[in-house]
């Protein structure tokens, strides 16, 4: 959750989409692909795979004919790049992790940064090689949640202490703590 806060604090001028757009974006089954259609888009040459794991997974085994870049090296400017190239040529950018939920938060911060054609593999690598043992198998999609994700976040940030561009310091109410008082227990004891 931290991550999520320092992710969505940032300035409005370093992200393509307010965070309120973004998490919308997360709900829509159209975003969401699973195995099956993966290995049919596969078949059209009209991807750009990205494997976000660490390097040491990737080489060991992953979907062929995908990229390396790892989460935490997704927004460097030459990853930055090769991601507005595929988007430009009009690839569907496909990104997955060894499973949804490691993938979630690298996927919707790529929403974020303007990248439109940018979607979730469910189930990610692990759903993956369980739909090439059985092709019967389908991840389940993402929850959707009736949860407001705008109130969620500014009650994130403030039981984290950032105060809200609205919140005036001076109309806070001072907040004394009671002291404690101990007292011995009966007879004796501790």
């Amino acid at each position: 959750m931290v991550l999520a806060l320092l992710v969505f604090d940032r300035e409005e001028e370093m992200y393509g989409k307010p965070f309120q757009a973004v998490f919308s974006d997360g709900q829509a089954d159209s975003l969401q692909l699973k195995p099956a259609q993966l290995k049919n888009l596969i078949s059209t040459g009209n991807f750009f795979l990205v494997d976000i794991r660490k390097p040491e997974f990737f080489i060991t085994e992953s979907i062929e004919g995908a990229v390396n870049i790892p989460a935490g090296e997704l927004l460097t400017e030459e990853n930055e790049e090769k991601l507005e190239e595929a988007m430009d040529a009009g690839k569907k950018i496909v990104v997955f992790g060894a499973t949804t939920e490691e993938t979630l938060l690298p996927w919707l911060l790529l929403r974020q940064k303007g990248i439109d054609n940018a979607f979730l593999l469910l189930g990610g690598f692990e759903g993956w090689k369980k739909y090439q043992a059985d092709s019967a198998f389908t991840p389940s999609p993402l929850e959707t949640s009736a949860l407001d994700y705008s109130a969620a976040i500014e009650k994130l940030k403030a039981d984290a202490g950032v105060k809200s561009q609205e919140e005036n310091v001076s109309q806070k109410p001072k907040v004394t703590p009671k002291p404690v008082v101990h007292s011995g227990a009966a007879e004796g004891g501790c």
